[in-house]
């Protein structure tokens, strides 16, 4: 039986312990180690994690901080988060504490 990239997605997601919604978010990855902030484009986000794009090429450590910034400052979140998974110019992160709390 062979499974096409678009089974292997379905059954991906059907995995997750919560949906990713899509969106159209900023954000910023701080890479404290390296002294550098980058800003993000978050396309998928869930309360568990996210999936975004890098505007800059760059190699990502296995756990650093996202914000995920809010027309309101005061509705920013600042997350710490385990890389998943990075492909080119996209990545997924798992936050090490939910987005709701």
């Amino acid at each position: 039986m062979s499974f096409n990239n678009r089974n292997v997605s379905k059954v991906t997601k059907d995995l997750r312990r919560y949906p990713r919604h899509r969106t159209f978010r900023t954000g910023r990855i701080i890479l404290s180690d390296m002294g550098k902030e980058l800003d993000v484009t978050i396309s998928e986000l869930s309360p568990v994690g996210a999936k975004f794009r890098l505007t800059e090429a760059t190699i990502l450590p296995k756990t650093f901080e996202i914000i995920i910034l809010s027309a309101h400052v005061n509705d920013s979140k600042t997350l710490r988060a385990n890389l998943k998974w990075h492909k080119g110019s996209y990545a997924a992160v798992e936050f090490l504490k939910d987005l709701q709390n």
